[in-house]
């Protein structure tokens, strides 16, 4: 996969009540990508900018 891209994926992190609950509870990140972002990019892009391995990863797709 292209860095580039990868770097362009996560566009920014939900900041929610429900999200904070995640985090703290279950150790889980919530984010906002790229709408055309595929689960092998998202999990890539996560452990690029975070140096973390992604255990697992749940896609969304919300209308705003």
């Amino acid at each position: 996969m292209n860095q580039q891209r990868l770097m362009k994926v996560i566009l920014a992190p939900v900041v929610s009540e429900k999200s904070n609950l995640l985090a703290e509870k279950r150790n889980q990140m919530t984010f906002k990508v790229l709408p055309d972002a595929t689960k092998a990019e998202v999990k890539a892009a996560v452990e690029l900018l975070f140096g973390v391995q992604a255990v697992s990863y749940t896609h969304l797709r919300a209308h705003e």
